[in-house]
């Protein structure tokens, strides 16, 4: 049987046609890569596995903008840096520190020094209104843990080197 056939119902023969001129598809551009790994490092920054002490990751966050009033937090992931500012309490500067390193080391990875890269950065913009407590995990949590709550979000990574800039969204941890 040639690859362009199938056998149908009948057990006949249909065909296809030829492949695609494109396949087999070749390498992943350097865009492709780096839109990769965005989406990677912002869905592991923001997944309900990310535990820190008391609670995931994500909660921290929403719980330090909540306090500052600002429902946009950015984290510049070449600097370390996390905005605003009141949010750089312990805990939230080794998860930080944690996902700043885990895109240097993405980046070495796919051949791509860490120099190359003119910004980076993680932002969330959080809908406060929408924040409602998560029945699901509650079951798991102890009391001495801080119950994550399920809030609607928008969370973006965006890389850009010397030729393009690659954005992504990553979606809610509790749609996972």
């Amino acid at each position: 049987m040639a690859d362009d056939e199938a056998e149908d119902e009948e057990g006949g023969w249909q065909s296809f046609g030829p492949p695609p001129a494109d396949f087999p598809p070749g390498p992943p551009t350097r865009a492709e890569e780096l839109a990769g790994l965005a989406f990677e490092v912002g869905q592991r920054f923001m997944a309900s596995t990310n535990f820190m002490e008391r609670s995931i990751v994500a909660q921290y966050l929403l719980m330090g903008a909540r306090a500052a009033g600002r429902p946009e937090v950015m984290i510049n992931l070449q600097s370390y840096r996390i905005e605003p500012a009141s949010l750089s309490t312990p805990t939230m500067r080794l998860a930080v520190s944690r996902l700043c390193d885990e895109l240097r080391d993405g980046l070495l990875a796919l051949g791509i020094a860490p120099d190359e890269i003119r910004s980076a950065t993680l932002t969330v913009k959080f809908d406060f209104a929408t924040a409602r407590p998560h029945h699901f995990i509650r079951q798991s949590f102890a009391a001495s843990m801080i119950e994550p709550e399920a809030v609607n979000y928008d969370c973006t990574v965006r890389i850009a080197d010397e030729s393009d800039e690659q954005r992504v969204r990553v979606p809610e941890w509790w749609k996972d």
